[in-house]
């Protein structure tokens, strides 16, 4: 009787670990304010670079297969997923995710209709004044129940995500 030998590849294995712990919602933990000239707003008050914000929302991403967004495919599917700030939520997206050298990379970008809105809340304010949830971040999955995220064009842009 012959024998079939499965071998996965580091890479495989990431990405499937990560389509088994991302999806579900997760707390935004903390959010460090990366370098932007005007400061990013937050409950009525201006914060710059390097301070630390926490407990300011939670994001929800579904199950997925990590094959439908992978840089690769063209069109790569996009994962729907909500971001919460206080009471409002937005719309986004997982848009690629794929290995690389560094790790796990992750594309979000805000899914909602193109053109420009007017703020009109304090979270809409939040979202587009810090660009959260709007690049590339590499993956790191510390266990189960808590990841960070840092953004790749700046590594003072971190979010850590705990699962709730």
């Amino acid at each position: 009787m012959a024998s079939i030998i499965v071998s996965c590849s580091k890479d495989d294995q990431q990405l499937h670990q990560a389509e088994m712990i991302l999806p579900g919602t997760w707390k935004i933990e903390s959010f460090q304010i990366p370098k932007y000239g005007l400061g990013v707003s937050y409950a009525g008050k201006t914060f710059y670079v390097d301070t630390i914000l926490y407990y300011i929302g939670s994001i929800t991403i579904p199950e997925f297969s990590a094959d439908r967004v992978h840089a690769s495919m063209n069109p790569a599917s996009k994962v729907p997923c909500e971001v919460t700030i206080g009471s409002e939520v937005f719309p986004f997206s997982i848009h690629e995710f794929y290995p690389s050298e560094g790790g796990l990379v992750i594309y979000f970008q805000f899914n909602g209709p193109d053109g420009l809105h007017p703020i009109t809340t304090a979270e809409q304010a939040f979202i587009w004044s810090s660009y959260i949830f709007q690049t590339n971040y590499r993956i790191e999955i510390l266990d189960a129940k808590n990841i960070t995220l840092t953004r790749l064009s700046n590594e003072k842009h971190v979010i850590s995500l705990t699962k709730e």
